[in-house]
C-alpha cells in the first residue's frame, strides 16, 4: 500500500462525495466553473465546487458572489455592491 492511503475495510467503499464534503445538507450544492477561478485559488474551468450558503465568510475565503448582477467565484471582502451567495467549501476535479 501506498503511504498515505486509506489501509483496510475503509478502502474498498464506493466513496459519497456528499458525505464526504457536505455539512449541511440543505444549503449546500454543487456548481461547475465555467472559467478559471481567482490567482491562487487553483480552480479551472470545469471543475466542479460545493458551496454552502449556510456557512458565514471570514475575509479572504472563496465564495460565489454577485457583482453588478453576474455571479463569480472570487475571494470574500465585502462591500455595499457584493452580494455573498455562498462559501466554497470543497472542489471535485476530472483529470
Amino acid at each position: 500500500m501506498a503511504k498515505g492511503f486509506t489501509k483496510g475495510e475503509d478502502a474498498h467503499h464506493p466513496l459519497d462525495i456528499r458525505e464526504y464534503l457536505v455539512q449541511n445538507p440543505e444549503s449546500t450544492f454543487f456548481i461547475q466553473t465555467e472559467e478559471d477561478g481567482p490567482e491562487g485559488s487553483d480552480i479551472h474551468a470545469g471543475d466542479m465546487v460545493a458551496v454552502d450558503r449556510s456557512q458565514t465568510p471570514k475575509k479572504g475565503s472563496l465564495v460565489i458572489q454577485v457583482v453588478e448582477g453576474e455571479m463569480e467565484l472570487g475571494y470574500w471582502e465585502e462591500k455595499e455592491e457584493v452580494t455573498l451567495w455562498g462559501v466554497v467549501i470543497g472542489l471535485v476535479r476530472k483529470y
